[in-house]
C-alpha cells in the first residue's frame, strides 16, 4: 500500500495546537483524497487507525518542541468508534516521566464521542 505515513500526515494535518503544563489539545481533519484511504477500505474508506495513534504522537511532539519523539511501546489502545474522511478529530494528551519514558494518555473524539484512547510510551 503507498502513502501509508501516519505520523508524517498527523503532522501536517494537525491545528489548533494548545498545551496546558503536561497536557496538551489539537484538532486534525484527514481530507478524503489522503492516499492511504483509497486501500483502507475501497468504497467505504475510514481513517487507519495507526493514523489515529499518528496524531496522539504529533500533538505531544508538537506540543513538546521534539519532532524525534517516537513511540516506544503501546500499553493499551481501545477504538470505540470509526474515524472517517471528513471528520473533525479532537486531540487530548497528557503525559508524565516514568523510569521507561515518557508515559502518554491520549483520547480522540470525533463528533463528541471517543474514538480512540490510548497508552504510550514515548522516548
Amino acid at each position: 500500500m503507498t502513502g501509508m505515513l501516519p505520523v508524517q500526515d498527523a503532522v501536517t494535518h494537525l491545528v489548533e495546537v494548545a498545551r496546558d503544563g503536561d497536557a496538551a489539545t489539537g484538532a486534525a481533519t484527514y481530507p478524503a483524497e489522503l492516499p492511504v484511504l483509497a486501500g483502507h477500505f475501497p468504497g467505504n474508506p475510514v481513517v487507519p487507525g495507526v493514523h489515529v495513534v499518528g496524531l496522539v504522537l504529533a500533538l505531544v511532539r508538537a506540543a513538546l518542541g521534539q519532532p524525534d519523539l517516537a513511540i516506544a511501546a503501546i500499553g493499551r489502545v481501545k477504538w470505540p468508534r470509526v474515524s472517517l474522511p471528513g471528520d473533525r478529530l479532537e486531540v487530548a494528551v497528557k503525559w508524565r516521566e516514568t523510569d521507561d519514558g515518557l508515559q502518554v494518555d491520549g483520547t480522540v473524539a470525533n463528533g463528541g464521542e471517543v474514538a480512540c484512547k490510548v497508552r504510550l510510551t514515548c522516548r
